[in-house]
Protein backbone atom coordinates (compact mmCIF):
# COMPACT_ATOMS: atom_id res chain seq x y z
CA UNK A 1 0.00 0.00 0.00
CA UNK A 2 1.15 3.43 -1.32
CA UNK A 3 0.30 6.92 0.40
CA UNK A 4 0.28 9.97 -1.49
CA UNK A 5 0.47 13.69 -1.09
CA UNK A 6 -0.68 15.08 -4.01
CA UNK A 7 0.28 18.67 -4.61
CA UNK A 8 -2.74 21.16 -5.68
CA UNK A 9 -1.00 21.82 -8.97
CA UNK A 10 -1.61 18.19 -10.05
CA UNK A 11 -4.92 17.95 -8.69
CA UNK A 12 -5.59 20.52 -11.07
CA UNK A 13 -3.96 19.30 -14.03
CA UNK A 14 -5.51 16.04 -13.32
CA UNK A 15 -9.23 17.60 -13.74
CA UNK A 16 -8.67 19.97 -16.65
CA UNK A 17 -6.53 17.54 -18.85
CA UNK A 18 -5.80 13.75 -17.24
CA UNK A 19 -9.15 12.59 -16.69
CA UNK A 20 -8.01 8.85 -17.19
CA UNK A 21 -5.35 9.59 -14.86
CA UNK A 22 -7.72 10.34 -11.81
CA UNK A 23 -10.27 7.77 -12.67
CA UNK A 24 -6.89 5.44 -12.39
CA UNK A 25 -6.24 7.12 -8.91
CA UNK A 26 -10.13 6.67 -7.73
CA UNK A 27 -9.88 3.24 -8.23
CA UNK A 28 -6.35 2.30 -6.72
CA UNK A 29 -7.79 4.39 -3.44
CA UNK A 30 -10.94 2.05 -4.08
CA UNK A 31 -9.20 -1.03 -3.79
CA UNK A 32 -7.04 -0.25 -1.22
CA UNK A 33 -3.54 -0.01 -2.92
CA UNK A 34 -3.57 3.96 -2.40
CA UNK A 35 -4.43 6.05 0.55
CA UNK A 36 -4.63 9.96 0.19
CA UNK A 37 -2.84 12.00 2.61
CA UNK A 38 -4.44 15.38 1.94
CA UNK A 39 -3.24 18.67 4.56
CA UNK A 40 -5.56 21.24 5.05
CA UNK A 41 -3.44 23.89 3.00
CA UNK A 42 -4.62 21.82 -0.31
CA UNK A 43 -7.78 21.44 0.19
CA UNK A 44 -8.56 25.55 0.94
CA UNK A 45 -6.20 26.09 -2.45
CA UNK A 46 -8.23 23.34 -4.51
CA UNK A 47 -11.88 25.14 -3.09
CA UNK A 48 -9.96 28.32 -4.08
CA UNK A 49 -8.99 27.43 -7.52
CA UNK A 50 -10.95 24.90 -8.90
CA UNK A 51 -13.35 26.97 -10.60
CA UNK A 52 -11.54 28.94 -12.13
CA UNK A 53 -8.74 27.04 -13.26
CA UNK A 54 -10.88 23.69 -14.19
CA UNK A 55 -14.94 24.41 -14.91
CA UNK A 56 -14.21 28.63 -16.19
CA UNK A 57 -10.89 27.52 -17.76
CA UNK A 58 -12.91 24.79 -19.80
CA UNK A 59 -15.66 27.11 -21.12
CA UNK A 60 -12.75 29.93 -21.84
CA UNK A 61 -11.14 27.19 -23.95
CA UNK A 62 -14.30 26.41 -25.93
CA UNK A 63 -14.89 29.84 -26.80
CA UNK A 64 -11.65 30.61 -28.02
CA UNK A 65 -12.26 27.59 -30.42
CA UNK A 66 -15.72 28.58 -31.30
CA UNK A 67 -14.18 32.39 -32.28
CA UNK A 68 -10.96 31.12 -33.98
CA UNK A 69 -12.96 28.78 -36.02
CA UNK A 70 -15.63 31.54 -37.42
CA UNK A 71 -13.28 33.35 -37.88
CA UNK A 72 -11.07 31.06 -40.05
CA UNK A 73 -14.80 30.53 -41.99
CA UNK A 74 -14.48 34.27 -43.68
CA UNK A 75 -11.37 32.66 -45.70
CA UNK A 76 -12.87 29.68 -46.70
CA UNK A 77 -14.95 29.20 -49.97
CA UNK A 78 -18.93 29.11 -49.55
CA UNK A 79 -19.41 24.95 -49.56
CA UNK A 80 -16.58 24.62 -46.87
CA UNK A 81 -17.63 27.40 -44.96
CA UNK A 82 -21.12 26.03 -44.39
CA UNK A 83 -19.87 23.02 -43.66
CA UNK A 84 -17.56 24.32 -40.73
CA UNK A 85 -20.20 26.32 -39.62
CA UNK A 86 -22.64 23.60 -39.16
CA UNK A 87 -19.88 21.39 -37.15
CA UNK A 88 -19.35 24.41 -34.55
CA UNK A 89 -23.27 24.88 -34.66
CA UNK A 90 -23.01 20.27 -33.27
CA UNK A 91 -20.40 21.93 -31.05
CA UNK A 92 -22.41 23.98 -29.67
CA UNK A 93 -25.08 21.62 -28.50
CA UNK A 94 -22.37 20.01 -26.91
CA UNK A 95 -20.96 22.49 -25.56
CA UNK A 96 -23.20 22.13 -22.04
CA UNK A 97 -21.92 18.44 -21.93
CA UNK A 98 -18.79 19.38 -21.96
CA UNK A 99 -19.24 21.98 -19.02
CA UNK A 100 -21.30 19.48 -17.33
CA UNK A 101 -18.03 17.05 -17.53
CA UNK A 102 -16.09 19.70 -16.31
CA UNK A 103 -17.97 19.74 -13.41
CA UNK A 104 -18.84 16.25 -13.08
CA UNK A 105 -14.63 16.19 -12.62
CA UNK A 106 -14.33 18.57 -9.72
CA UNK A 107 -17.00 16.41 -7.62
CA UNK A 108 -15.14 13.63 -8.12
CA UNK A 109 -11.67 14.80 -7.00
CA UNK A 110 -14.00 16.73 -4.20
CA UNK A 111 -15.20 12.95 -3.51
CA UNK A 112 -11.99 11.49 -3.18
CA UNK A 113 -10.99 14.70 -0.18
CA UNK A 114 -13.99 13.03 1.28
CA UNK A 115 -12.99 9.62 0.74
CA UNK A 116 -13.31 7.13 3.99
CA UNK A 117 -9.51 6.46 3.71
CA UNK A 118 -8.38 9.62 2.94
CA UNK A 119 -5.80 11.45 6.14
CA UNK A 120 -6.73 15.13 6.44
CA UNK A 121 -4.17 16.80 8.29
CA UNK A 122 -4.46 20.16 9.67
CA UNK A 123 -2.05 22.81 10.15
CA UNK A 124 0.16 21.90 13.47
CA UNK A 125 2.00 24.97 15.30
CA UNK A 126 4.63 23.02 14.81
CA UNK A 127 4.68 23.10 11.09
CA UNK A 128 4.14 26.62 11.46
CA UNK A 129 7.23 27.18 13.66
CA UNK A 130 9.34 25.13 10.77
CA UNK A 131 7.88 26.96 8.07
CA UNK A 132 8.92 30.45 9.52
CA UNK A 133 12.52 28.94 10.17
CA UNK A 134 12.89 28.02 6.29
CA UNK A 135 11.21 31.00 5.52
CA UNK A 136 14.01 33.00 7.65
CA UNK A 137 16.76 30.91 6.13
CA UNK A 138 15.58 31.68 2.27
CA UNK A 139 15.23 27.61 2.05
CA UNK A 140 12.89 25.61 -0.93
CA UNK A 141 10.58 26.42 -0.81
CA UNK A 142 11.12 29.96 -0.42
CA UNK A 143 13.61 30.93 -3.02
CA UNK A 144 11.69 32.97 -5.17
CA UNK A 145 8.25 33.77 -3.61
CA UNK A 146 6.78 33.80 -0.57
CA UNK A 147 5.63 29.76 -0.33
CA UNK A 148 4.28 29.78 2.89
CA UNK A 149 1.67 27.41 1.54
CA UNK A 150 3.86 24.88 0.32
CA UNK A 151 5.91 24.57 2.84
CA UNK A 152 3.26 23.86 5.06
CA UNK A 153 1.68 21.18 3.14
CA UNK A 154 5.30 18.71 3.21
CA UNK A 155 5.98 19.75 6.66
CA UNK A 156 2.31 18.83 8.02
CA UNK A 157 2.59 15.56 5.81
CA UNK A 158 6.65 14.84 6.81
CA UNK A 159 5.34 15.25 10.90
CA UNK A 160 2.36 12.96 10.36
CA UNK A 161 4.29 9.77 8.44
CA UNK A 162 6.93 9.81 11.24
CA UNK A 163 4.18 10.14 14.08
CA UNK A 164 2.56 7.60 12.46
CA UNK A 165 5.21 5.44 10.87
CA UNK A 166 4.03 5.58 7.56
CA UNK A 167 6.17 3.63 4.58
CA UNK A 168 6.06 3.93 1.23
CA UNK A 169 5.10 7.78 1.15
CA UNK A 170 5.38 9.90 -2.17
CA UNK A 171 5.10 13.57 -2.31
CA UNK A 172 3.61 14.57 -6.19
CA UNK A 173 4.27 18.15 -7.56
CA UNK A 174 4.47 19.15 -10.93
CA UNK A 175 6.09 22.84 -9.20
CA UNK A 176 9.47 21.76 -9.36
CA UNK A 177 10.86 24.69 -9.05
CA UNK A 178 9.95 25.46 -5.34
CA UNK A 179 10.79 21.24 -4.59
CA UNK A 180 12.86 19.85 -6.81
CA UNK A 181 16.34 20.61 -8.60
CA UNK A 182 17.54 18.82 -11.37
CA UNK A 183 14.68 16.08 -11.42
CA UNK A 184 15.41 15.22 -7.61
CA UNK A 185 13.86 16.50 -4.28
CA UNK A 186 16.23 20.51 -3.41
CA UNK A 187 18.87 19.52 -1.45
CA UNK A 188 17.25 22.23 1.09
CA UNK A 189 14.74 19.53 1.76
CA UNK A 190 16.66 16.57 1.24
CA UNK A 191 16.83 15.70 5.15
CA UNK A 192 13.58 15.98 5.70
CA UNK A 193 12.73 13.74 2.88
CA UNK A 194 15.09 11.66 4.28
CA UNK A 195 14.55 11.67 7.67
CA UNK A 196 10.33 10.77 7.10
CA UNK A 197 10.97 8.39 4.43
CA UNK A 198 8.81 9.99 1.89
CA UNK A 199 9.72 10.18 -1.90
CA UNK A 200 9.05 12.63 -4.43
CA UNK A 201 7.81 12.24 -7.96
CA UNK A 202 7.31 15.13 -10.46
CA UNK A 203 5.14 13.05 -12.94
CA UNK A 204 2.16 11.51 -11.52
CA UNK A 205 1.76 9.12 -14.45
CA UNK A 206 4.72 7.32 -13.15
CA UNK A 207 3.99 7.49 -9.71
CA UNK A 208 1.25 5.50 -11.06
CA UNK A 209 2.94 2.67 -12.91
CA UNK A 210 5.07 2.43 -10.09
CA UNK A 211 2.45 1.52 -7.65
CA UNK A 212 0.46 -0.89 -10.78
CA UNK A 213 2.72 -2.07 -13.60
CA UNK A 214 1.40 -0.16 -16.91
CA UNK A 215 -1.50 1.19 -15.35
CA UNK A 216 -0.62 4.10 -17.66
CA UNK A 217 0.55 4.23 -20.87
CA UNK A 218 4.05 4.85 -21.52
CA UNK A 219 3.11 8.33 -23.88
CA UNK A 220 0.61 9.72 -21.20
CA UNK A 221 4.10 9.67 -19.01
CA UNK A 222 6.24 11.14 -21.46
CA UNK A 223 3.59 13.66 -22.76
CA UNK A 224 3.54 14.45 -18.85
CA UNK A 225 7.49 14.80 -18.90
CA UNK A 226 7.30 17.13 -22.00
CA UNK A 227 4.75 19.56 -21.04
CA UNK A 228 6.62 19.82 -17.65
CA UNK A 229 10.00 20.79 -19.35
CA UNK A 230 7.79 23.32 -21.65
CA UNK A 231 6.45 24.94 -18.56
CA UNK A 232 9.81 24.51 -16.91
CA UNK A 233 11.36 26.70 -19.76
CA UNK A 234 8.06 29.10 -19.80
CA UNK A 235 8.65 29.68 -16.39
CA UNK A 236 12.42 30.60 -16.46
CA UNK A 237 11.47 32.85 -20.23
CA UNK A 238 8.65 34.61 -18.32
CA UNK A 239 11.27 35.31 -15.09
CA UNK A 240 14.08 36.67 -17.81
CA UNK A 241 11.36 38.71 -19.20
CA UNK A 242 10.25 40.19 -15.85
CA UNK A 243 13.99 40.77 -15.40
CA UNK A 244 14.27 42.53 -18.72
CA UNK A 245 11.08 44.55 -17.90
CA UNK A 246 12.44 45.82 -14.82
CA UNK A 247 16.01 46.55 -16.10
CA UNK A 248 14.16 48.91 -18.95
CA UNK A 249 12.37 50.72 -15.98
CA UNK A 250 15.54 51.34 -14.61
CA UNK A 251 16.86 52.44 -17.58
CA UNK A 252 14.07 54.57 -18.61
CA UNK A 253 14.68 56.19 -15.39
CA UNK A 254 18.25 56.85 -15.67
CA UNK A 255 17.71 58.18 -18.68
CA UNK A 256 15.48 61.06 -17.46
CA UNK A 257 17.84 61.50 -14.33
CA UNK A 258 19.67 64.95 -13.80
CA UNK A 259 22.92 63.48 -13.78
CA UNK A 260 22.31 61.24 -17.17
CA UNK A 261 21.17 64.06 -19.23
CA UNK A 262 24.34 66.32 -17.95
CA UNK A 263 26.23 63.67 -18.93
CA UNK A 264 24.34 63.65 -22.52
CA UNK A 265 24.27 67.55 -22.77
CA UNK A 266 28.58 67.41 -22.25
CA UNK A 267 28.68 64.75 -24.66
CA UNK A 268 27.20 66.60 -27.69
CA UNK A 269 29.54 69.27 -26.42
CA UNK A 270 32.37 67.57 -26.62
CA UNK A 271 31.06 66.36 -29.85
CA UNK A 272 31.03 70.08 -31.29
CA UNK A 273 34.20 70.60 -29.65
CA UNK A 274 35.84 67.61 -31.17
CA UNK A 275 34.44 69.11 -34.77
CA UNK A 276 35.33 72.40 -34.07
CA UNK A 277 39.05 70.74 -33.55
CA UNK A 278 38.69 68.99 -36.61
CA UNK A 279 38.27 72.03 -38.85
CA UNK A 280 40.79 73.94 -37.04
CA UNK A 281 43.22 71.07 -37.97
CA UNK A 282 42.55 71.27 -41.98
CA UNK A 283 42.84 75.27 -41.12
CA UNK A 284 45.66 77.59 -43.58
CA UNK A 285 46.75 78.58 -40.76
CA UNK A 286 47.38 75.80 -38.36
CA UNK A 287 48.97 74.00 -40.91
CA UNK A 288 50.91 76.93 -41.41
CA UNK A 289 51.90 76.80 -37.55
CA UNK A 290 52.60 73.16 -38.02
CA UNK A 291 54.92 73.79 -40.31
CA UNK A 292 56.59 76.67 -38.28
CA UNK A 293 56.85 74.31 -35.14
CA UNK A 294 58.70 71.48 -37.57
CA UNK A 295 61.05 74.50 -38.31
CA UNK A 296 61.52 75.72 -34.90
CA UNK A 297 61.92 72.06 -34.07
CA UNK A 298 65.74 72.09 -34.97
CA UNK A 299 66.29 75.59 -33.45
CA UNK A 300 64.84 74.71 -30.05
CA UNK A 301 67.22 71.43 -30.03
CA UNK A 302 70.59 73.85 -30.28
CA UNK A 303 69.50 76.26 -27.73
CA UNK A 304 68.80 73.16 -25.60
CA UNK A 305 72.54 71.93 -26.76
CA UNK A 306 73.82 75.33 -25.66
CA UNK A 307 72.19 75.26 -22.56
CA UNK A 308 74.25 72.01 -21.51
CA UNK A 309 77.67 74.45 -22.67
CA UNK A 310 80.13 74.54 -20.69
CA UNK A 311 80.49 78.69 -21.56
CA UNK A 312 76.78 79.12 -20.89
CA UNK A 313 76.76 77.47 -17.38
CA UNK A 314 79.83 79.71 -16.86
CA UNK A 315 77.75 82.92 -17.44
CA UNK A 316 75.11 81.08 -15.42
CA UNK A 317 77.24 81.18 -12.09
CA UNK A 318 78.62 84.38 -12.57
CA UNK A 319 75.16 86.13 -12.92
CA UNK A 320 74.09 84.10 -9.39
CA UNK A 321 77.47 84.92 -8.18
CA UNK A 322 76.02 88.48 -9.54
CA UNK A 323 72.84 88.34 -7.91
CA UNK A 324 74.33 87.43 -4.42
CA UNK A 325 76.96 90.79 -4.63
CA UNK A 326 73.17 92.84 -5.69
CA UNK A 327 71.63 91.01 -2.77
CA UNK A 328 74.78 92.53 -0.02
CA UNK A 329 75.02 95.82 -1.68
CA UNK A 330 70.88 96.22 -1.05
CA UNK A 331 71.48 95.19 2.68
CA UNK A 332 74.14 97.37 2.92
CA UNK A 333 72.51 100.58 1.98
CA UNK A 334 69.68 99.35 4.68
CA UNK A 335 72.55 99.43 7.38
CA UNK A 336 72.51 102.03 10.08
CA UNK A 337 75.89 104.15 9.31
CA UNK A 338 75.09 104.49 5.99
CA UNK A 339 71.22 105.56 6.75
CA UNK A 340 73.47 108.08 9.82
CA UNK A 341 75.28 109.18 6.54
CA UNK A 342 72.43 110.10 4.50
CA UNK A 343 70.51 112.05 7.44
CA UNK A 344 73.96 114.17 7.65
CA UNK A 345 73.75 114.75 3.89
CA UNK A 346 70.27 116.04 4.17
CA UNK A 347 71.37 118.23 6.93
CA UNK A 348 74.27 119.63 5.09
CA UNK A 349 72.08 120.47 2.51
CA UNK A 350 69.77 122.21 4.29
CA UNK A 351 72.19 123.93 6.86
CA UNK A 352 73.97 124.68 2.66
CA UNK A 353 70.52 126.06 1.35
CA UNK A 354 70.61 128.55 5.02
CA UNK A 355 73.97 129.65 4.16
CA UNK A 356 73.52 130.19 0.50
CA UNK A 357 70.32 132.67 1.43
CA UNK A 358 72.92 134.91 3.51
CA UNK A 359 75.49 135.31 0.75
CA UNK A 360 75.66 137.22 -2.19
CA UNK A 361 74.75 135.22 -5.15
CA UNK A 362 78.07 135.99 -7.13
CA UNK A 363 80.05 135.26 -4.50
CA UNK A 364 77.90 131.43 -3.95
CA UNK A 365 78.51 131.25 -7.37
CA UNK A 366 81.97 131.92 -7.48
CA UNK A 367 82.41 129.63 -4.39
CA UNK A 368 80.45 126.51 -5.98
CA UNK A 369 82.54 126.13 -9.30
CA UNK A 370 85.41 126.13 -6.70
CA UNK A 371 83.70 123.50 -4.67
CA UNK A 372 82.77 121.67 -8.14
CA UNK A 373 86.80 122.19 -9.00
CA UNK A 374 88.37 120.53 -5.79
CA UNK A 375 85.74 117.81 -5.86
CA UNK A 376 86.77 117.03 -9.38
CA UNK A 377 90.48 117.04 -7.65
CA UNK A 378 88.94 114.77 -5.34
CA UNK A 379 87.10 112.45 -7.25
CA UNK A 380 90.21 111.76 -9.59
CA UNK A 381 92.12 111.08 -6.33
CA UNK A 382 91.38 107.54 -4.84
CA UNK A 383 90.34 107.61 -1.25
CA UNK A 384 92.35 104.07 -0.86
CA UNK A 385 94.98 101.94 -2.62
CA UNK A 386 95.43 98.14 -3.23
CA UNK A 387 97.44 95.83 -4.98
CA UNK A 388 95.81 93.66 -7.81
CA UNK A 389 98.34 91.22 -6.14
CA UNK A 390 97.72 91.69 -2.53
CA UNK A 391 94.70 91.33 -0.39
CA UNK A 392 95.39 94.64 2.16
CA UNK A 393 94.06 98.13 0.78
CA UNK A 394 96.02 101.58 2.51
CA UNK A 395 96.09 104.95 2.53
CA UNK A 396 97.53 106.81 -0.25
CA UNK A 397 99.60 107.97 2.11
CA UNK A 398 100.81 104.57 3.37
CA UNK A 399 104.64 103.68 2.41
CA UNK A 400 103.32 100.30 1.18
CA UNK A 401 100.55 101.81 -1.24
CA UNK A 402 103.33 103.72 -2.88
CA UNK A 403 105.38 100.70 -3.20
CA UNK A 404 102.62 99.16 -5.59
CA UNK A 405 103.52 99.09 -9.48
CA UNK A 406 100.74 101.46 -11.68
CA UNK A 407 100.26 97.67 -13.55
CA UNK A 408 98.77 96.59 -10.46
CA UNK A 409 97.52 99.74 -9.09
CA UNK A 410 93.40 99.52 -8.06
CA UNK A 411 92.13 102.52 -6.59
CA UNK A 412 89.38 101.87 -4.32
CA UNK A 413 86.50 104.98 -3.79
CA UNK A 414 85.26 103.76 0.29
CA UNK A 415 86.27 101.52 2.73
CA UNK A 416 83.05 99.07 1.86
CA UNK A 417 84.03 99.27 -1.34
CA UNK A 418 87.38 97.29 -0.08
CA UNK A 419 85.73 94.94 1.85
CA UNK A 420 83.37 94.18 -0.70
CA UNK A 421 85.96 93.31 -3.10
CA UNK A 422 87.47 90.93 -0.64
CA UNK A 423 90.51 93.17 0.98
CA UNK A 424 91.47 93.53 4.71
CA UNK A 425 92.69 96.76 5.93
CA UNK A 426 96.49 97.93 6.29
CA UNK A 427 98.05 97.38 9.99
CA UNK A 428 100.15 100.30 9.26
CA UNK A 429 98.47 103.08 8.10
CA UNK A 430 94.96 101.70 9.02
CA UNK A 431 92.45 103.36 7.01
Amino acid sequence: MYYLIIDTCVWIELGREYIEIREKISDLVDRGKVILIVPQVIVEEWNKHKRTKIIESKKAFIRGIVKSARTMAQYLPAEDAAELTRMLDQFQEQKTEIEDAASAEVRAIDSLFDHPSTIRLPVTEKAKSQAVDLALAKRAPFQNKNSMADALIVLCAADHIVKDNLADCVFVSSNTKDFALDSDVHPDLKDLFEQCGMQYSANIASTINKIEKDLVSQEVVEEIDRRAQLAAMWEAYAERREELARLMSTISELRQSPALMEVSRQREELARLMSTIGELRQSPALMELSRLREELAPLMSTISELRQSPALMEVSRQREELARLMSTISELRQSPALMEVSRLREELARLMSTISESIHLPTLMEAAERRKKVAVLEESRPNYVASATSNRFHLPSCRYAQRVLPENRVSLASREEAIIQGYSACEVCKP
